[in-house]
């Protein structure tokens, strides 16, 4: 009766209409079809599509567990994958820069280089115009050809220098290029030092929401295993309640359905029969389900080991990250050190390059003015002289005396008026064996030195010297030299180079330092030992180190 209130109908309206057809429908309907209109008037239709949809949910909510932990996995490579797209694009980058540095190093040298190459162009003019000024301010005692060269060498010293000027324009001009090249790659550099403390910054930020979403994690997996076992005890409830409903129905329609109790003993195990392939079937489906939730139980733990492993993975990334950072610093270091180094040797290079050039270049001046202090006859004599020693394997010659001494230069006006233009350019072949040098007694005085003890040469040549300079005294003045040349028979000379012979006579004048021939076989012996032997071999040196580094 409840349920048929429960239905609309009511005791206090006895005549309730119903439309036609139902009450008849009512009694010859199947029990199949009586149960779901009993279902639909109880409102229990309602209750299991709500039961249906409840299971769905549970469903989608260990998919989309198991899709958003998928998705951060997904999202996290994809955001590494790009930022090491982009740390590799700057390293890139870098390395274009470190290659543009070096270029503009180089322009560096080469502008220092030319900075010296001007000095030095200047410091050749000033000291070629000092000459030039000292020549004309003695001007009558030059021949007539010596100004004709100097006028010669003035014109060449205006188109050097017209030349420099030059260079110097076109070096300015290259010099402003580069300067606008230099500032384009430092505001290139500045943007991709941004980038790249962007990209730096990335790493962090992904980190960060990482870790957002784990804790966020952390905080849904309680809820959601709550929510699970609520959802487990609510099923297991409504199972219940359900065996018991139906077990209530089934008592209520036996009491009137059966008229004896074999009737009742037969329908009961027809419903057995009925029943046993539905109860086999969910024995199977139970189990089918026992086994799917321990193929999902070691999935989420094979997962859960996966995300232990990227986790491991991730640290490990970091410190190797750290570690190469150090390293690229300390070979950025290193770097720095040894472009320093490289500069310094390059430094070093010019100023060796330098000192070479202008001692090859003094040494090429020193050969000229001597060989144009020589005469062209005896030059060309002292010529095959050595071509015929050379041809014929004679060893025995030694060469010119101007050749074989060496002394102080402040002795060389009285070395070379001692000996005379005579004897330096006439030639004279003396052999060694056949020269019998004078014995000569020397006056004890402080203001008197004998010549030869100021020269420097082998032991071999002291009979030639000998000869030559025994004779000969270096005196303070022309008093002391004419008191000397009367009194002890010597021929004397002052450091100035005026000379008191033995007879009387006097001779000497001006003497031209600059145009000494000593001094130009000086400069041309030195320049050879110093330039060829001891400067190329440290220039060498540098340029080895200077290979080593690179």
């Amino acid at each position: 009766m409840s349920l048929l209130e429960s239905a609309g109908f009511s005791r206090s309206n006895p005549y309730y209409v119903v439309q036609q057809g139902k009450i008849a429908a009512l009694t010859l309907m199947k029990n199949s079809e009586r149960l779901d209109l009993l279902k639909e008037i109880g409102g229990t239709r309602t209750y299991e599509e709500r039961r249906r949809e409840s299971f769905k949910i549970i469903q989608n909510t260990g998919k989309y567990f198991l899709l958003f932990i998928f998705k951060i996995s997904h999202f996290v490579y994809k955001k590494r994958k790009h930022i090491d797209q982009v740390v590799q694009n700057l390293d890139e980058r870098l390395k274009e820069l470190d290659e543009e540095k070096e270029e503009l190093g180089k322009y560096h040298d080469l502008e220092k280089q030319r900075k010296s190459l001007e000095y030095a162009i200047l410091d050749k003019e000033v000291q070629d115009a000092k000459q030039n000024l000292a020549k004309k301010s003695i001007g009558p005692r030059f021949p007539k050809y010596q100004q004709s060269r100097m006028t010669k060498e003035h014109q060449n010293f205006i188109k050097e220098k017209e030349v420099s000027e030059n260079l110097q324009t076109k070096a300015l001009q290259k010099h402003t290029v580069l300067e606008l090249d230099l500032k384009d790659l430092q505001a290139k550099t500045s943007g991709n030092t941004h980038a790249k403390e962007d990209a730096t910054k990335q790493p962090e930020m992904l980190e960060n929401e990482i870790k957002v979403s784990m804790d966020e994690l952390d905080k849904i997996i309680p809820l959601y295993d709550g929510q699970v076992q609520e959802e487990k005890d609510i099923t297991k409830r409504i199972m219940e309640c359900e065996k018991k409903l139906s077990i209530l129905y089934q008592k209520q329609g036996r009491a009137t359905q059966f008229s004896s109790k074999a009737a009742r003993d037969k329908w009961l195990q027809k419903e057995i029969d009925d029943r046993e392939p539905v109860l086999s079937s969910s024995v199977m489906q139970e189990k089918n389900l026992v086994e799917e939730i321990a193929r999902l139980n070691n999935e989420i733990h094979g997962r859960d080991e996966n995300i232990k492993s990227r986790r491991t993975n991730l640290t490990t990334l970091e410190s190797h990250t750290a570690m190469l950072r150090k390293c690229s610093n300390d070979y950025k270091v290193k770097r720095d050190e040894l472009h320093e180094e490289r500069k310094s040797l390059w430094t070093q290079e010019n100023e060796l390059t330098a000192i070479t050039d202008k001692g090859k270049v003094e040494l090429e001046k020193a050969e000229k003015n001597l060989q144009r202090a020589i005469p062209g006859g005896i030059r060309r004599g002292l010529n095959s002289v050595r071509k015929i020693c050379k041809s014929h394997n004679i060893s025995g010659v030694h060469g010119p005396i101007i050749e074989l001494l060496n002394c102080d230069e402040k002795f060389f006006a009285a070395v070379e008026m001692t000996a005379g233009i005579r004897k330096w350019w006439t030639c004279y072949i003396i052999p060694l064996n056949r020269v019998r040098a004078p014995d000569v007694t020397y006056p004890q005085r402080s203001d008197v030195i004998p010549l030869i003890q100021k020269l420097n040469f082998k032991d071999d040549y002291t009979p030639a010297f000998r000869k030559v300079f025994a004779g000969t005294v270096i005196c303070e003045d022309l008093d002391v030299a004419s008191k000397v040349a009367r009194t002890n028979g010597l021929n004397c000379i002052t450091l100035e180079g005026d000379q008191v012979s033995n007879s009387g006579t006097m001779t000497g004048g001006f003497f031209d330092h600059r145009q000494s021939i000593l001094k130009f076989m000086n400069i041309v012996n030195k320049s050879t030992d110093s330039i060829f032997h001891i400067k190329e071999g440290e220039l060498e040196q540098v340029k080895l180190k200077i290979h080593d580094i690179l």
